[in-house]
């Protein structure tokens, strides 16, 4: 029987969010390695449990709805995608800074940074506008400064 047009486009709807979520698995794995990790992205319980309920509920239609099943694999799609935005880190890595939207931000497009007195890290970019990138926590700062120091030399390091 042929597909019709409403599960074409479940179909392709559904291959855009696991090419979503490789795309960030493929980005994190080639990021090059870890120097210092800053912690978790904000709201990553939310996604993960907005995620798990998703797949669940995904597999239930799966296995019960028949006739849906491109539905089903977009809410799947979707929930993988949740699941691997809730895996997310702020980290400081070979090729650059890792972050929010599974972004890399290469040492090259950084012009100055700031780490505030109370942690807040923020990257002056080739655009010339700072951008607000993560919370350092204490413990973690003067490792931050550190590498920052290292891996982007020719940064303006501006103080408050």
């Amino acid at each position: 029987m042929p597909l019709a047009a409403s599960d074409c486009l479940w179909l392709a709807l559904s291959a855009g969010w696991f090419v979503i979520a490789g795309a960030g698995m493929w980005r994190r794995k080639h990021a090059g390695p870890v120097l210092l990790d800053l912690g978790r992205v904000d709201g990553h319980v939310i996604y993960l449990l907005i995620g798990v309920v998703v797949e669940v509920a995904s597999m239930y239609g799966l296995f019960f709805l028949g006739r849906k099943m491109f539905v089903s694999l977009f809410f799947l799609g979707w929930g993988f995608s949740l699941i691997t935005n809730a895996q997310n880190r702020f980290q400081i890595r070979e090729s650059g800074l890792f972050g929010r939207g599974l972004r890399m931000i290469k040492w090259e497009k950084i012009t100055g940074y700031q780490i505030s007195p109370i942690g807040t890290l923020s990257l002056k970019l080739q655009s010339g506008r700072w951008r607000f990138f993560c919370d350092v926590l204490p413990e973690v700062r003067p490792d931050a400064t550190r590498i920052l120091a290292l891996k982007c030399p020719g940064c303006a390091k501006t103080e408050n």
